[in-house]
């Protein structure tokens, strides 16, 4: 039997451009999405898998990508993030590897939290918290792929982003059920006034 390779990839844009920026993608000819506003979070997209520079534009202003690997089976987020009237935080998108991998215990999960508010660099990096204890850190976008464990239950946990440097509370503070095998992400992206958190349940 010889096994055959999976001819897809998935990819999901992550938009959080500063001032409501809005933010088009495409990958190999696949639209992402269509002028997303920020800060926000599109749905998976299927692409033929390969290698592939993404094609990317900020209220109609390409934005400059280089060539990626996007393997067969893998799923993808391309982030996108920056100020465009903005020197110091200009626009930029990134890759970054989503390994939504379940977790062997039916009593357990795995959460990850991506960093991806320029405006932050610099500062102490961010946390995210479960229930006071300190689940992950990202000291903006260094550790897109790492999943951290976490207990699951049936009650709601409290899930807290944040970071010491930024004194206007935290950028993701909700009451949330961590359900048992399951994959979450944390963004902390750009919003209208200050960092905000997106959370997503990707399995």
């Amino acid at each position: 039997l010889t096994a055959l390779r999976n001819p897809h990839a998935r990819v999901r844009l992550a938009a959080g451009v500063a001032r409501g920026g809005k933010v088009t993608a495409s990958v190999s000819g696949v639209s992402l999405s269509v002028s997303l506003t920020s800060p926000s979070l599109g749905a998976y997209t299927l692409m033929p898998a390969g290698r592939a520079a993404p094609e990317v534009a900020v209220g109609g202003h390409a934005v400059d990508t280089s060539l990626r690997d996007f393997d067969g089976g893998s799923d993808f987020t391309l982030a996108v993030m920056g100020d465009p009237d903005g020197a110091d935080n200009p626009v930029h998108a990134r890759l970054a590897p989503d390994r939504n991998l379940l977790p062997s215990s039916a009593y357990r999960a795995r959460l990850r939290l991506l960093h991806m508010a320029p405006e932050l660099e610099g500062r102490a990096q961010v946390s995210l918290t479960k229930d006071l204890v300190v689940v992950t850190s990202d000291p903006f976008f260094a550790n897109p792929n790492l999943y951290a464990p976490a207990d699951a239950g049936d009650t709601a946990a409290r899930l807290v982003a944040s970071s010491p440097d930024f004194s206007d509370g935290p950028f993701f503070d909700e009451d949330v059920v961590i359900v048992g095998r399951g994959v979450y992400s944390l963004f902390v992206m750009t919003g209208a006034e200050r960092p905000v958190g997106l959370l997503s349940r990707e399995r």
